[in-house]
């Protein structure tokens, strides 16, 4: 489907709904429908929005620009924290994924690429730990988590990767044909990606088992 937003970057399933949260890389923060159109809107949070993870009636995005984690309520999409967290790299070359991990209790930060790394944040959202992602994967675009397990998506490799929980070595990797994708949500048994260039979400039966 057609998504009615410039530039989007991520999304985060809404439970027991056809809806989504989106994020854009001009900032926005927008509630879609099934159909792709724009239901509810907040514009110009950030300047680089990358990421987005759902908990509760909390929404958490992240600026890659800036480093910054953007706490926003369901009800209104107002913000209502920001956080910096520093990272090194280059302006592009931040944060491009959130995600909570329940077997560990954290949070976890994934840069986009030069190197991937996955930084680790307690439940207080302090840094408690780097780790480096597999060297043979590119970049990193979004993630998931999902029965267990931690799902990233690559966009220049165009794969979906499904991670050990623990360790974050790859067992498993399924290639998507889309391009440019930057987005991934997991529901209702059904695996959707994002496209950015193409502004569009493809949905694809969710993957039982390695090509």
């Amino acid at each position: 489907m057609n998504v009615h937003l410039p530039e989007p970057s991520d999304i985060a399933a809404i439970p027991g709904t056809d809806r989504f949260y989106c994020v854009s890389d001009n900032g926005h923060v927008m509630e879609i429908g099934a159909d792709g159109r724009v239901i509810r809107e907040a514009r110009n949070i950030a300047y680089d929005l990358e990421g987005i993870l759902l908990q509760g009636d909390t929404l958490f995005v992240v600026d890659e620009r800036s480093r910054n984690i953007i706490w926003l309520t369901t009800a209104d999409l107002k913000p209502v924290r920001r956080l910096t967290i520093p990272y090194h790299g280059g302006r592009n070359r931040g944060y491009e994924a959130i995600v909570w991990n329940p077997v560990k209790q954290r949070y976890l930060l994934i840069t986009e690429r030069d190197p991937v790394r996955i930084i680790e944040l307690d439940a207080q959202m302090r840094v408690v730990n780097e780790v480096p992602f597999d060297a043979g994967v590119r970049d990193i675009s979004s993630a998931v988590w999902h029965d267990g397990q931690l799902w990233l998506l690559s966009d220049m490799d165009m794969q979906v990767l499904r991670c050990d929980p623990m360790s974050y070595a790859i067992t498993a990797r399924w290639s998507v044909p889309v391009i440019n994708p930057e987005g991934m949500a997991i529901s209702n048994g059904k695996l959707h990606v994002l496209s950015d260039d193409r502004q569009r979400l493809y949905t694809y039966e969710l993957p039982g088992h390695a090509h």
